[in-house]
C-alpha cells in the first residue's frame, strides 16, 4: 500500500483503522514548504542533508516531547540511499538527555539528569516488508497532497455541498478545476480525515491554513507545518555538506 497507489476502498479502511486505534498509536507528520525562508532564495541548497535534518528533527521532538520519559526506541524508518542513519542515531543520543533543576532551591549545583529517551537503533526497511512504514507513507502523501492541491480539494467540497441556489451564484464567474483520476481518489481521502478529526473535536485544521494542520500537537495525530525558527534557520547547503 502506497498513497501513489491507493484505491478509494482501501484508503477509507486505513483512515478508519487509525481514528479507531488513535488511543494506542500516534501519528506525527512534518511536512515543509520550500517556498519558505528557511528553503526559498539559499543557493546550492542540499535537499538530501536537509531531509536528513528534518528527519532527525521529527524524531527527536517526538521521542523527547510527545512520548514519556524513558521510553526505548527502535526506529524502523523507510531506506532513503542520500540519509546517514548512523548520523542521526548520534545526533538523537546526544540530545537523549536534560538537565532538571530542583524548584524554589536557589543553589545552581543541585539539579538531576533526566533520561528522556532511550534510542536503541535505527533499522532501515523496505516499505512492503513493514505494515507501519506503509501507513507512515499514506498520512505523509495526504499531508503534501492537502497543500500542493489545496485548490483542487476546495473546488470538490465547493462542489458537492449544496449550501447555495442558482440565485445565489447568478452573475459570479465560475472556475473549472480540472481533476486526474487520482485527484479524484485522493481528495476524498483527505477530507475523510479532515471529518473524522472534526468529529472527535481534534483541532485539525485544512481550509485556514491550506492544507492539512494540527494546531494542538498533544493530538495523536499531529500534522506539523515546519516553520523556520529564527532568520538564520537555512536549509543547508552543498558547500557546508562537503567540509
Amino acid at each position: 500500500m502506497k498513497w501513489t497507489n491507493i484505491d478509494i476502498d482501501t484508503g477509507i479502511q486505513v483512515v478508519g483503522f487509525v481514528f479507531e486505534n488513535l488511543h494506542v498509536m500516534r501519528i506525527d507528520v512534518l511536512t515543509w514548504d520550500t517556498d519558505d525562508s528557511r528553503h526559498k532564495g539559499v543557493i546550492g541548497r542540499d535537499d538530501e542533508q536537509n531531509l536528513q535534518r528534518l528527519y532527525f528533527r521529527l524524531m527527536k521532538t517526538v521521542m523527547r516531547d510527545r512520548w514519556p520519559n524513558d521510553a526505548t526506541w527502535t526506529l524502523c524508518p523507510d531506506e532513503h540511499d542520500c540519509i546517514s542513519w548512523k548520523t542521526i542515531k548520534e545526533y538523537l543520543d546526544d540530545h537523549s538527555w536534560d538537565v532538571q533543576t530542583i524548584p524554589f532551591d536557589t543553589n545552581p549545583f543541585h539539579f538531576s539528569f533526566i533520561n528522556r529517551y532511550i534510542n536503541k537503533e535505527i533499522v532501515p526497511y523496505h516499505s512492503h516488508q513493514e505494515p507501519f512504514i506503509q501507513l507512515a507513507d499514506f498520512f505523509a502523501g495526504t499531508a503534501s497532497y492537502s497543500f500542493k492541491c489545496f485548490d483542487k480539494l476546495a473546488h470538490w467540497k465547493e462542489a458537492n455541498t449544496i449550501q447555495t441556489t442558482i440565485f445565489d451564484s447568478i452573475g459570479e464567474e465560475t472556475h473549472s478545476v480540472e481533476l486526474s483520476r487520482n485527484d479524484r481518489v485522493r481528495i476524498p481521502l483527505v477530507w475523510e480525515i479532515k471529518r473524522q478529526a472534526s468529529q472527535r473535536k481534534m483541532g485539525i485544521s485544512l481550509n485556514s491554513a491550506s492544507g492539512l494542520v494540527t494546531w494542538n500537537p498533544i493530538n495523536h495525530l499531529n500534522f506539523w507545518r515546519y516553520k523556520p525558527q529564527h532568520e538564520r534557520d537555512k536549509a543547508p547547503t552543498r558547500q557546508q555538506s562537503n567540509r
